[in-house]
């Protein structure tokens, strides 16, 4: 992570459950530019690299500022709340480039507003944070009472499945540029992996790039994508 990265990170102190973790952002997007792959900024010529990483980052780190208002719309409050820092931290990093804050602004607040699948999205970035919140399922942090379109019934089956997620490792894939391999305890973690992983993977302009594999302890890994 270079030096202006690092920086506008460091001025952000928010801790979990809200914040997805920087450092895997970071590799899953080096994942694709390795294999060659331009982002939206990047392609649409407003933009280099990292200036698609800053929007990533923004994005991922401020996605569930609007959870302090409640879950309802959350993200949408997220973006009102998140505005005027990501002014702040833009103007730190840019300075006078107007053009490069309004572009990078706009992808971050892409990200936050799409980051639960439920509007459409058009750049690479925001399809990145959307599959790196799907992907923050490990043990505790599953967002499954938020994602499903109805209330929880008694018994339902979320609140087993979440607990059954050991880990969810982003890795090079063989045949697409990301694989996420999600291991879990016990079968009912498939639940969590198709009622809200596989949603945002298939609702996310990411997702021609990602292979998803699902595996239950030394069982054979079962694709998804």
């Amino acid at each position: 992570m270079n030096t202006k990265l690092s920086q506008t990170i460091g001025t952000l102190h928010f801790k979990a459950p809200f914040v997805i973790g920087a450092e895997p952002l970071s590799d899953r997007l080096d994942l694709l530019k390795k294999a060659g792959i331009k982002t939206s900024l990047e392609q649409d010529e407003c933009g280099d690299f990292e200036d698609s990483l800053m929007a990533v980052m923004l994005g991922a780190i401020l996605h569930d500022l609007g959870m302090g208002m409640g879950r309802h719309n959350h993200e949408l409050h997220s973006t009102i709340m998140a505005l005027p820092i990501i002014d702040n931290l833009l103007s730190r990093v840019y300075g006078n480039d107007m053009h490069k804050k309004v572009m990078i602004r706009a992808v971050a607040l892409e990200g936050i507003a799409g980051h639960m699948g439920s509007i459409s999205i058009s750049s690479l970035e925001a399809g990145i944070v959307q599959v790196a919140d799907g992907c923050d399922m490990t043990k505790g942090r599953a967002r499954i009472p938020i994602s499903l379109h109805h209330a929880p019934r008694a018994g339902h089956i979320h609140q087993y499945s979440a607990s059954s997620i050991e880990d969810v490792r982003i890795i090079k894939g063989e045949e697409k540029p990301i694989r996420v391999d999600v291991h879990m305890s016990s079968e009912v973690g498939l639940f969590q992996v198709e009622e809200v992983l596989l949603h945002k993977i298939a609702n996310s302009t990411a997702k021609t790039h990602i292979e998803l594999f699902a595996q239950v302890r030394d069982e054979s890994p079962k694709k998804y994508l």
